[in-house]
């Protein structure tokens, strides 16, 4: 099998008759190189395009890579936890040359089958109000091989997913979920929206459903790892502490819940939040009933009972979804900071305090949460708002903010990213086929 298409314009035409192996895998200096072409390859896959080698006999060789494994430990470094698992070890603490050499022994023991995660550690941590979250935490060993297989996988799978599901995805955050749903109400003129979540949900989630959704997808060898990364030797749950979680939720909810409701109806999922738009109460109810009963089916149930989700916004009630409080306005919706928004901020910063710098910390989560609700700058009274942002900062013994005019700079330019954003999406989804609804 040729792979000439993965082959740079640049190279020694001499290589092109290396057609033995994987020239992602060869090794040219850069580091960047083999997810870069994994990517392509990837997409060309997704594509159809013609005369394109298969991927999946490539997937583990490229997973148990040690550059693979060096650029999760990157993307950890930057954007990981910072506790320790149970052997102590934190990711902060790795040196460059420390960190290859364990992406080494870590590639080593994937390619010789040697490789068993270590135990998790589960930690509760404090949301506030005597309330607990509870957290697994891996080694930072397991957690790299967690993201490689992430890093691998996702570019695969993504592409087939359903339209219309967000979270744990490139480019599908919660902006754009919010951005989908209002577009779908205003065109469509759904002004019902049915909102709930799954309870639990990767405590819930049926392994062996899981991995057979994951056998559509992937080879035996990278099933094997797969049972490995993010398996309890249970027959519920998947990893918590897992980077590779989140992706494999989705693959789940692809294949059980979205796909399953689709000819039912309009479903928005982000992660395990559930949005159903529609034009009428009754047809809400209908199509209510029919999502509690995929999602039991599923073996991951709603958390809400009959009924308490419904909004009919065009009766002047307002629909709460992923923070955001959504009401009927002359010229549209109107989007406002729920309850549950600034509950999450005052979780937030009761946590700060059990982190190193909490100063820091709690000015880094204050410019975070008014990021997260720039869709709202334009509908909020703004001076209230920051006042009162101001005020739960306080509480929570943090007063070095920025000024009111830096925090309403930052709000500002938030909106006008997402008001970007909202306008790409209407592009999108005007060339893009709707199906289901």
């Amino acid at each position: 099998m040729r792979y000439d298409y993965l082959i740079e314009p640049d190279w020694n035409p001499s290589i092109l008759n290396r057609s033995d192996c994987d020239p992602a895998l060869w090794n040219h200096g850069d580091a960047t190189r083999l997810l870069r072409l994994h990517r392509e390859h990837a997409a060309r896959v997704s594509q159809h395009v013609p005369n394109v080698p298969p991927i999946g006999p490539l997937l583990f060789s490229r997973t148990a890579d040690a550059r693979t494994l060096h650029a999760a430990l990157d993307h950890l470094q930057r954007h990981g936890g910072e506790a320790p698992g149970p052997n102590g070890l934190v990711l902060q603490d790795l040196e460059k040359g420390e960190g290859w050499s364990l992406c080494r022994a870590l590639a080593k023991a994937l390619k010789e089958k040697t490789y068993r995660p270590g135990p998790h550690q589960t930690v509760q941590i404090p949301k506030g109000g005597g309330r607990f979250r509870k957290l697994e935490i891996q080694n930072i060993e397991d957690r790299i091989v967690g993201k490689a297989l992430s890093l691998i996988l996702e570019p695969v799978v993504d592409p087939t997913f359903y339209q219309f599901s967000m979270g744990f995805r490139p480019q599908r955050g919660p902006h754009d979920a919010l951005t989908t749903a209002l577009l779908i109400a205003r065109t469509e003129k759904r002004m019902v929206w049915v909102s709930d979540d799954v309870a639990n949900a990767f405590d819930a989630v049926p392994f062996n459903r899981l991995m057979l959704a994951c056998a559509k997808h992937f080879p035996e060898d990278v099933l094997e790892l797969i049972r490995l990364c993010i398996g309890r030797g249970s027959k519920r749950g998947i990893r918590q502490g897992s980077p590779a979680s989140p992706l494999f939720w989705n693959i789940f909810a692809d294949r059980f819940i979205d796909r399953a409701f689709l000819s039912a109806g309009r479903l928005i999922r982000y992660a395990d939040d559930l949005l159903l738009l529609y034009s009428t109460v009754e047809e809400a109810e209908i199509a209510y009933r029919t999502l509690r009963e995929t999602c039991r089916n599923a073996g991951t149930p709603l958390k809400g009972g009959t009924g308490n989700g419904i909004f009919d916004l065009e009766a002047d009630q307002s629909a709460t979804w992923l923070g955001y409080r959504l009401h009927r306005r002359d010229d549209g919706l109107g989007v406002h900071i729920a309850d549950r928004g600034w509950r999450r901020l005052q979780q937030n910063l009761f946590v700060a305090h059990y982190k190193p710098a909490s100063p820091i910390r709690a000015i880094e989560i204050v410019k975070g949460w008014l990021a997260y609700f720039g869709p709202c700058y334009a509908f909020e009274d703004r001076r209230d708002v920051l006042g009162r942002l101001r005020a739960e900062a306080v509480k929570q013994g943090f007063d070095e903010l920025p000024s009111r005019r830096s925090l309403d700079a930052l709000w500002q330019r938030a909106y006008i990213r997402w008001r970007r954003n909202y306008e790409r999406r209407a592009q999108e989804l005007s060339q893009a086929p709707v199906v289901a609804g």
